[in-house]
């Protein structure tokens, strides 16, 4: 396939990035997400402290060129380049009007601190689509101008980290964002503490065989089933979070797995 877009950005399994779709404009995608303004309190010893709130929602305004070639520049329908059109329009609107989060990927040029060069790194996001509308149209373009929406405003690093089950994990985070989506997984009653921090959150009354505490989520799930009863925090809505490259050490009462993803903007 032929990449022919500094934009490589990927919906699902649409790639906007070829000559039969590309990016033309797009807004914001190096933004720092605001947080949100609504101001929440958690009860202290002395009363109740404010914390610092999740962020927003990140709205990108991106406009899509449809070309009348196939991925890599051919014609190949049988109406011509009006029918060329069509299909690559089809193509684009089965993922824009899909209901439900639309996969999203990019591919970013990095430099590798431990090989001293440049590699490529693959990211990803879920989002949606708001207000969608035709912008302009030809005998050789289309033009479509859409909101892409990511509710977590960070980006995946592509593979996951996954951290084996064990009463302690040491390690350094990646990425530029904060993180808090990681999963922790538990076989048994335990609390796990964020030495640096003391912060402690655990599971208490599991009759199951696994028990997940989903950070991103905000949720518990026993053997697959909801069960925010098994949750116990150290506050009201404390959870986790873990700064960008940083020092991380967790220590449990049971061994415990972790998974989570470096994150970045």
């Amino acid at each position: 396939m032929t990449v022919i877009n500094p934009y490589y950005l990927q919906l699902d399994d649409l790639i906007l990035a070829t000559f039969s779709h590309h990016v033309e404009t797009l807004t914001g995608l190096r933004t720092v997400p605001q947080r949100r303004r609504k101001t929440r309190y958690t009860a202290s010893r002395h009363g109740s402290d404010d914390f610092d709130p999740f962020f927003d929602e990140l709205r990108l305004p991106i406009d899509i060129s449809l070309w009348p070639w196939d991925e890599d520049g051919g014609e190949v329908a049988v109406f011509g380049a009006v029918g060329q059109l069509q299909a690559n329009w089809d193509d684009l609107v089965a993922v824009v009007t899909k209901r439900g989060p639309v996969d999203v990927r990019q591919t970013l040029p990095v430099v590798d601190p431990e090989e001293s060069g440049e590699s490529v790194l693959e990211v990803q996001a879920y989002g949606r689509f708001d207000r969608t509308v035709m912008a302009t149209t030809s005998h050789s373009r289309w033009r479509i101008s859409t909101d892409l929406v990511l509710p977590w405003p960070f980006w995946h690093e592509l593979p996951k980290v996954e951290l084996a089950a064990d009463t302690s994990h040491s390690f350094i985070t990646g990425g530029t964002a904060p993180i808090g989506n990681m999963r922790l997984i538990f076989s048994e009653d335990a609390t796990v503490t964020h030495t640096e921090t003391g912060h402690k959150i655990g599971t208490e009354g599991m009759d199951g065989t696994q028990v997940i505490v989903d950070v991103r989520q905000r949720k518990v799930f026993q053997d697959g089933q909801l069960a925010m009863g098994l949750l116990r925090l150290d506050g009201p809505d404390y959870w986790m979070e873990w700064p960008a490259r940083s020092q991380v050490t967790l220590s449990a009462s049971a061994p415990v797995a972790v998974e989570f993803w470096n994150c970045r903007l």
